[in-house]
């Protein structure tokens, strides 16, 4: 009875070394595979060897192009909310038009900075891969424009989207500062 309860605990001690070294080949998998993969966008529009490299040798513009990203995601969910509010309340077009009308405006703002920069981190990106020492002067010579750019746009919308974003789920959020912190 005793040699049972030992062949029982040794069974069960193997299921559980198993099952470890199981979810830790697939943290190893996700590391490998999943971890330098860039944050999935629906606005940027650098592929994701650019984004990657940006994210590797200018994380601060990165995050700052993340930002915008999330921003442009915010505001696009207020104008479908607008759209709705006007089939809903058809006798007050004109509030809802005067609130679009501000909310396309900055939109639109971010949307300039958004690919001015994108253009700027495509030069950096492609002289850096046809010569790195030209590609890091370039990187310094250009990133104070990009940063300050990249934020004056989002000091344009923060007051709106920080509004926005109270009535959001911070899912994309945390998964961009997961990606990029982690």
């Amino acid at each position: 009875m005793a040699e049972k309860k030992k062949k029982k605990r040794g069974g069960i001690i193997v299921l559980i070394l198993l099952l470890l070294l199981a979810g830790g080949a697939g943290a190893g998998y996700y590391f490998l595979v999943f971890k330098n993969k860039p944050p999935e966008t629906k606005n940027i529009r650098l592929s994701e060897e650019i984004l990657s490299f940006s994210i590797k040798t200018i994380p601060e513009l990165a995050q700052a192009l993340l930002s915008l990203d999330y921003e442009l995601y915010l505001i696009d969910k207020e104008l479908q909310r607008l759209d709705q509010m006007d089939k809903d309340y058809p006798r007050q077009k004109q509030i809802i038009a005067k609130q679009r009308n501000e909310i396309n405006s900055i939109r639109k703002n971010i949307s300039t900075s958004l690919a001015d920069v994108e253009k700027d981190v495509e030069a950096v990106f492609v002289s850096y891969s046809l010569n790195s020492e030209k590609g890091l002067e370039m990187i310094e010579e250009k990133k104070p424009g990009m940063l300050q750019l990249s934020r004056n746009a989002l000091d344009d919308s923060r007051e709106l989207t920080e509004r926005l974003a109270h009535n959001e789920d911070k899912g994309l959020v945390d998964k961009i500062k997961d990606k990029l912190l982690n």
